[in-house]
């Protein structure tokens, strides 16, 4: 394995979009999570993607869930925020792939951006046909 590249809100992997980092050939990739704005925790990804490095074929994602992430350093504000394995999903990683040695620096880090809400005006004006009258 090899150390990740940095992926971070200043320096992301894919500044279009966080949920599709691309696979990497020697490290693991944690893909991040775009939402717009709503001011609620409770509609945040708790889980993530996880990729394996793509010139190992055998190395094993297994099923990971909410308690094998870190989110903590997520806001409600918009912004981008990061997102890492904790220590409990790089164990289960490690677990999975005993053949390989690897540690958190072989980890590409998410990182979940909350985007503003982008609506139309609020008052948006709609075309109105006004009809002409004659004046005899």
């Amino acid at each position: 394995m090899t150390t990740a590249a940095a992926n971070t809100a200043t320096a992301p992997a894919n500044s279009t979009d966080a949920s599709q980092n691309l696979q990497l050939a020697t490290s693991i990739v944690v893909q991040g999570s775009t939402k717009v704005y709503d001011g609620s925790a409770a509609t945040d990804a708790s889980t993530f993607k996880v990729l394996a490095p793509s010139q190992y074929s055998d190395f094993t994602i297994p099923t990971l869930d909410a308690s094998d992430f870190d989110t903590t350093a997520v806001s409600q504000n918009t912004g981008a925020y990061q997102v890492t394995l904790n220590q409990t999903g790089l164990q289960a990683l490690k677990d999975a792939n005993k053949n390989y040695s690897f540690d958190a620096t072989d980890v590409q880090n998410a990182y979940m951006s909350l985007r503003q809400h982008q609506s139309r005006s609020q008052h948006q004006v709609k075309p109105q046909y006004i009809r002409a009258r004659r004046s005899l």
